[in-house]
């Protein structure tokens, strides 16, 4: 063990509670100074970035956050991300850090409009931990179509196929619209799995304001709940709207087999 090293596990403990009141504050103020004061006994803190990250209201800062976060991380686990199926990325919780900066930060350059460089990221962590735990291909399933890569889509589809999930179920039948297949077999499942969506989508198409209650943000987000089909619907919203006659085409067959 180096010097270096030495040192850091020194503060292992000191820090550790330091890091656990930053994760459990809800206000911003607080977070963001006890991650500097992590930083200022051991910079390589990857966590500490991240809660700064999470803490700032400027895009521009919580980017260059995040650049260092994952920089550091990168370093550190460079010979796992040269062969990570030689490395149980995620099961090796040392890595949950550098996973949560580099998650962190595709969402970050996607808001900031760059889109190649935030689906680049968002594949190395598929590529690190294929089992996906952080939800990353769900992300991917809004991402690659709207950069016009379907033939992504259908790869992770294929992929992660089996799932129930919201993401998965109408991202197929958006795909098999796009590609001017069937789509009965898939809105039937995706109904299934979540009935709000389409009623959803129809306010969106028309302009309707959607009351407050739908809007509602909670810790555990029930599966087929309206609060579960919201948060899909907010994030992949421009999806929708930019897939030609998409929206309408859902709602008229929604509505058609509620009638039945």
């Amino acid at each position: 063990m180096t010097q270096d090293d030495y040192d850091r596990f020194a503060l292992e403990d000191e820090l550790w509670d330091v890091l656990d009141e930053a994760w459990e504050t809800n206000d911003d103020l607080k977070r963001a100074k006890l991650a500097r004061d992590i930083l200022t006994l051991n910079p390589k803190v990857i966590d500490a970035y991240y809660l700064l990250a999470l803490s700032s209201g400027n895009t521009a800062e919580r980017l260059a956050l995040l650049f260092e976060a994952t920089r550091r991380g990168r370093l550190q686990w460079k010979d796992a991300i040269k062969r990570p199926r030689q490395h149980d990325f995620w099961l090796d919780i040392n890595t949950r850090p550098f996973m949560r900066a580099l998650h962190f930060l595709a969402l970050t350059l996607w808001e900031m409009d760059e889109r190649e460089a935030a689906i680049s990221e968002a594949k190395l962590l598929l590529k690190l931990n294929p089992n996906d735990n952080q939800g990353v291909r769900f992300i991917l399933m809004t991402w690659y179509p709207l950069m016009g890569d379907w033939e992504s889509l259908e790869k992770l589809l294929r992929k992660y196929g089996d799932e129930y999930r919201i993401y998965s179920a109408y991202s197929r039948w958006l795909l098999n619209f796009h590609m001017a297949e069937p789509t009965a077999k898939a809105l039937k499942r995706a109904i299934n799995i979540n009935p709000y969506v389409p009623s959803l989508l129809a306010k969106l198409l028309t302009g309707v304001e959607m009351r407050q209650d739908e809007s509602k943000s909670e810790e555990f987000v029930p599966a087929g709940s309206q609060e579960e089909a919201w948060e899909y619907i907010q994030f992949s919203s421009e999806l929708w709207e930019n897939t030609d006659g998409a929206m309408l085409a859902i709602t008229s067959a929604a509505e058609a087999i509620a009638l039945d």
